[in-house]
């Protein structure tokens, strides 16, 4: 979000698979639709880093909190040692098989 928010297109292009077309796309289409880079805070647990960067990302891009939630789980129970950019990768596969 806070990438986002600051146009800091060399920041999303460090992650995996995103180039910097890429970037600047998800730059122009998120814009300001992801709300201020500090969230509230949370209700229940407190997930991970990783998890809640992924999740968020997949709200970014449109999905359901639930469904993000959940293929997120998903991927992290098949990889359990991946990293944030390859469970984003896993996540978006399961969630696109749905």
């Amino acid at each position: 979000r806070s990438a986002v928010a600051n146009e800091d297109a060399a920041a999303l292009q460090r992650v995996s698979g995103i180039g910097k077309k890429g970037a600047q796309r998800l730059l122009l289409e998120l814009g300001n639709k992801l709300g201020p880079a500090t969230g509230a805070a949370p209700t229940g647990p407190a997930p991970s880093s990783g998890e809640s960067d992924v999740v968020e990302a997949l709200i970014g891009l449109g999905w359901l909190e639930r469904d993000a939630r959940s293929a997120y789980e998903s991927a992290a129970s098949a990889q359990p040692d991946a990293g944030v950019a390859a469970l984003l990768r896993a996540s978006l596969q399961i969630l696109g098989a749905r």
